[in-house]
């Protein structure tokens, strides 16, 4: 097994983007195409380096394998004394499609919560898209965000502003500039099938298109990893089906999709990776059988 380093490529990328060192605090000097080249090979260089620190980066027979998810004897005690995860293991490689199911209290809200940063585990290890979220520094946290797309059951959109204006939102709250936002929200928008809709308040939209906003919004930033909280739970059969095909063409791009769900038929129909959860550990995990043991 070879490993390898990326701190002088790192340096030199920086330079050639007109940067300081990577750390430093002042890239004032940069135009605007400079700072996003800037921000993006520094989110690079820190995605790489937690990867090489976590050994989940390897190169192997002139192969690069990554673990994009890993849940490592994690336990999750609330204050209240409910023990919602009881050493649960598990990991998700690079570019995979993993459904995530269980009766209700099965955790697997917890381990949402956890992949996330919203929470910390009690014991055990949890590390997403080369970060350890033990070990995260709080500078660094906005990155690790900038690296997962969540979408939620309930869609989360902002009634009083556009489509359009929801997307721009979004992408400032992460100090995404003008160029960028003008270029990267049509493409999200086009690539969920409503280029035509950026105009459009969300209550002008069906629950499916809604919910197809809410899943270009997670693409802003291009992450890497997508997780997806129950992202049927309020459509018909006909819209659910419609919305965990573009996912899988999502999947299918190269990004990572982690779909949350309680919906047996839904996962039935696609020939996925399945882990099923009970009582806070995994019982199952296999491909293209809600059920099966």
């Amino acid at each position: 097994m070879e490993k390898f380093d990326v701190t002088d490529i790192c340096r030199q990328k920086l330079a050639e983007a007109g940067g300081k060192k990577f750390g430093e605090n002042s890239v004032s000097s940069l135009d605007a195409e400079q700072s996003i080249v800037y921000h993006g090979i520094g989110d690079i260089c820190l995605f790489l380096r937690n990867c090489l620190h976590n050994n989940t980066v390897e190169r192997r027979q002139g192969r690069v394998r990554k673990t994009m998810i890993r849940l490592t004897d994690v336990v999750k005690e609330y204050p209240n004394g409910t023990h919602a995860l009881n050493g649960l293991s598990m990991e998700i490689q690079d570019g995979e499609f993993v459904f995530m199911v269980g009766p209700s209290g099965s955790g697997k809200s917890t381990v949402i919560k956890l992949l996330i940063g919203e929470i910390e585990p009690s014991a055990g290890r949890v590390m997403v898209n080369g970060f350890s979220l033990q070990n995260i520094r709080e500078w660094q946290i906005p990155h690790m965000r900038r690296t997962v797309g969540v979408i939620f059951q309930d869609f989360r959109l902002i009634d009083h502003k556009t489509v359009y204006d929801n997307m721009v939102f979004a992408m400032r709250a992460v100090g995404a500039g003008p160029r960028e936002i003008k270029k990267r929200i049509p493409y999200c928008l086009n690539l969920v099938g409503l280029e035509n809709k950026g105009r459009r308040l969300p209550t002008e939209l069906s629950g499916g298109e809604q919910q197809r906003v809410a899943i270009a919004r997670a693409l802003l930033n291009n992450p890497s990893t997508i997780i997806a909280d129950e992202p049927t739970g309020n459509l018909d059969p006909a819209r659910s089906l419609e919305i965990m095909r573009l996912l899988e063409r999502i999947n299918a791009l190269g990004t990572t999709v982690l779909v949350v769900t309680h919906e047996k038929d839904l996962v039935n129909r696609f020939d996925k990776r399945v882990v099923m959860l009970e009582r806070g550990r995994v019982v199952s995990d296999g491909k293209g059988w809600y059920g099966r043991r």
